[in-house]
């Protein structure tokens, strides 16, 4: 993303406050204490299952520029508040697990742990976008501040790293070949993906 340079006050305050380092911190220590809760879940579960259930984790604070973006496309006031109030992925957490049940598994682990509070759970798997996006969402609350929690396959995250970059390429201009063969290359990634959990269903019960 080309980066939005300050151009009013509000802009620039939200740029200063972001950047701030007791901000940061604040944030940084707010998705620690998530991955420590994921990695907690990660180790029970796979002791219980006797194999790998999350594949990987990544974390990321999002960029002022991308805070103001994401302000103006939700047609929402540019300023330290408003982005504080309306969105709930300044701070970000996405966890990759193998199988779609292990998602939900690690779903009811972090939602019975007191120190988090959830906000919103949004469930893309259960009912995709109409791009074919499949994720689940879940917005939570642990002291004053939000951390948004992706809980992925390892398939939900290969078709979404390539639609966005497919995104990018096309600078916005709808086609609606891609588009459309962007859903069937999701539908058939679910169908291959729906297959190996049968298949590790089979195996384990062998």
């Amino acid at each position: 993303m080309k980066e939005i340079q300050p151009v009013t006050k509000a802009e620039e305050d939200i740029y200063l406050y972001f950047k701030e380092k007791e901000v940061q911190e604040r944030y940084r220590n707010a998705m620690l204490q998530l991955t420590g809760k994921l990695k907690e879940a990660d180790q029970l579960l796979k002791q219980e299952a006797g194999r790998m259930i999350i594949s990987y984790t990544t974390c990321r604070i999002k960029e002022p520029d991308s805070i103001i973006e994401k302000l103006q496309r939700k047609q929402k006031k540019i300023s330290v508040p408003s982005a504080i109030e309306n969105l709930n992925d300044i701070a970000g957490v996405r966890a990759v697990c193998l199988f779609t049940d292990d998602i939900y598994h690690i779903r009811d682990y972090i939602c019975g742990q007191p120190e988090f509070k959830l906000i919103k759970e949004k469930d893309f798997i259960r009912k995709p976008k109409p791009s074919g996006y499949r994720s689940l969402h879940l917005i939570l609350r642990t002291g004053s501040d939000k951390v948004e929690l992706q809980l992925r396959t390892p398939a939900m995250d290969f078709w979404s790293v390539l639609e966005y970059q497919l995104q990018y390429k096309k600078k916005n201009r709808k086609v609606k070949a891609e588009e459309a063969e962007l859903k069937n290359c999701a539908e058939a990634i679910e169908e291959i993906e729906k297959r190996m959990t049968r298949l590790m269903y089979r195996i384990e019960d062998a």
